[in-house]
């Protein structure tokens, strides 16, 4: 046989490249990943501040109660005169009464309670994370803030 002068025909489809369809596909998925990690960094950030007030909050709660534990009349612990500092994120609220321990005697309780505000009271958060509060995502901007409460009761012996 004699030698063809014929030379191989290489595949172009091997040359060519992606097509328009496979790049559309690839940065759509791609586009989906990036917007699910800024959804989630938000929300991440979002539920550090909350953590962040409601540690707080408890901090001088937890305070409070043993500055009665001390002696001290809740107003002088909490409020304009307080020893505690103001916080806007924290309201605590004082009902006392007697309760008699077998064996000890009376005592003087004293049921602390604390409000403590998971979000700011203003737009300090930026716009996009206005909405959430604790998890949900809020519909109206009047409503209330999101609220979580504590109640501790603390007992403190009569001094005659």
């Amino acid at each position: 046989m004699a030698p063809s002068n014929r030379t191989p025909q290489r595949s172009t489809r091997r040359l060519r490249g992606y097509t328009l369809v496979e790049v559309l596909v690839a940065s759509s998925i791609l586009a989906m990943g990036v917007s699910a990690a800024c959804v989630l960094s938000l929300a991440m950030v979002t539920q550090e501040e909350m953590t962040h007030r409601v540690e707080r909050a408890t901090s001088l709660h937890e305070n409070a109660a043993r500055l009665f534990q001390l002696g001290l009349p809740p107003d002088d612990i909490s409020g304009t005169n307080g020893i505690l500092p103001a916080n806007d994120d924290l309201t605590l609220s004082y009902s006392s009464g007697m309760s008699t321990v077998p064996g000890v005697g009376d005592l003087l309780a004293q049921t602390i309670t604390a409000t403590i505000f998971t979000t700011p009271a203003d737009s300090t958060l930026p716009s996009t994370a206005r909405g959430w509060t604790a998890g949900a995502r809020r519909s109206d901007s009047t409503q209330a803030r999101p609220t979580r409460t504590q109640v501790l009761t603390v007992y403190r012996t009569i001094i005659p």
